[in-house]
């Protein structure tokens, strides 16, 4: 099919969760053997391997979920599907439409299960269209105008004797999350959630307009072997 789109690598699309693009991109690397003249005498590529990402919309005002073994739902950073391992998840919301979901990833040659997990659980938003905080909060004289959010984890690889992958892990899972407010009677303000880091708040005013801030805020991620 050349119109729309319709490879959905990861699966995560249903009812309730539209796909809107897809993408694969190569990656690789070079060594070179230069010659006494400063030119490329000879060439070989290495650890090559390609990219993949998915971009969602949310279609209800069902919660997002990532992971939930009693409904056997699992999209956790880690998980090998169709020989591809999820290395990022990303949540982005705002006030005129609903929540966009990215997955990204790359191809893997590791079995499922044999890669770290890390369960990207504080991005299970509603799907409404509406802004939603994820990791902090504003304060009583302002509203949420949208947010941004993140899990993502280091990938590991071994490569054998040719340069190509061998195994491959995952490794300092974190959770990163931006949130952008308004004051509506009063200074934007906006304040970290408990059990997240906060990376410094700012504020905006202007003699046309509300002023608004935005923080930023992180948590890192539990893995897990199961």
């Amino acid at each position: 099919m050349s119109f729309g789109a319709d490879t959905d690598y990861w699966g995560f699309a249903d009812t309730n969760i539209k796909l809107q693009s897809s993408s694969k991109t190569p990656s690789k690397s070079e060594a070179q053997c230069v010659d006494s003249n400063g030119d490329v005498s000879a060439s070989t590529l290495y650890d090559t391997y390609d990219e993949f990402s998915c971009v969602y919309r949310s279609c209800g005002d069902t919660a997002l979920v990532f992971y939930d073994t009693a409904s056997a739902v699992d999209f956790r950073l880690g998980k090998v599907i169709s020989n591809k391992v999820i290395t990022s998840i990303s949540v982005s919301t705002d006030n005129t439409s609903r929540p966009e979901i990215t997955i990204a990833g790359r191809d893997c040659a590791t079995a499922d299960g044999a890669v770290r997990y890390f369960a990207p659980t504080d991005l299970e938003i509603a799907g409404a269209r509406t802004a939603t905080p994820i990791g902090a909060s504003a304060d009583t004289v302002s509203k949420v105008t949208g947010s941004n959010a993140t899990a993502s984890a280091n990938v590991a690889v071994t490569l054998d004797s040719n340069g190509a992958e061998s195994c491959l892990d995952l490794h300092g899972g974190r959770v990163e999350a931006t949130v952008d407010v308004v004051g509506c009677t009063g200074d934007a303000g906006v304040s970290a959630d408990t059990g997240w880091s906060d990376m410094g708040a700012g504020l905006n005013k202007e003699n046309t307009a509300y002023s608004t801030g935005s923080i930023s805020v992180f948590k890192n991620l539990a893995g897990s072997d199961t």
